[in-house]
């Protein structure tokens, strides 16, 4: 399910793919390494090359996931690289490859299903729309669990839904991005 990309000490290394990866732009000989600002993110841009020219750079992002049993929703912080072109399109959604990456660089490949602009009149209408999605979601594999328990001696009537979450992309730009994903 995961992915890992070799650091390699020094000039770069290779992916699992065989890619080139640097772990630090190219340096001229008049460069001070010095003056160089260390780069925080789990993912470095120069290696996002390795999961295709397509996807955007990395980008921070809260996940919120919904505790059906505390009726809460529980927020943590990740990084997401999204395609820039949709695979997929529906009546209302849109849907983009993604993947979820990890502080040591293992990434996880998953659907990021975008809202439409014509769906919602306004922004707060947008926003209650992700998160009701994601809490539908979950309350019905919830719900399809117990009925799976019910019916333990009939195999051929299990039923699942796919875990779902928000996320909110911290962008660069003063408007906030939202998407549903799943795995």
């Amino acid at each position: 399910m995961f992915k890992k990309i070799r650091r390699g000490l020094g000039g770069g290394g290779k992916d699992e793919e065989g890619s080139e990866t640097r772990d630090s732009p190219r340096r001229g000989a008049g460069d001070d390494p010095s003056k160089e600002k260390p780069d925080k993110s789990p993912i470095r841009r120069d290696r996002a090359h390795s999961l295709g020219s397509s996807m955007h750079v990395p980008k921070r992002a809260f996940k919120y996931t919904y505790d059906v049993h505390k009726e809460t929703w529980r927020s943590q912080e990740c990084v997401v690289m999204i395609a820039k072109k949709s695979f997929q399109e529906g009546g209302m959604r849109k849907c983009h490859k993604m993947y979820e990456i990890d502080k040591h660089g293992n990434h996880s490949p998953g659907v990021a299903k975008i809202f439409k602009d014509d769906v919602t009149e306004s922004e707060e209408e947008l926003m209650k729309a992700y998160f009701d999605e994601a809490m539908t979601q979950t309350v019905a594999d919830t719900l399809a669990q117990q009925f799976n328990e019910f019916c333990t001696e009939r195999r051929d009537l299990q039923c699942r839904f796919l875990p779902v979450c928000v996320m909110h992309i911290q962008d660069d730009q003063k408007k906030a991005t939202l998407l549903n994903s799943e795995p």
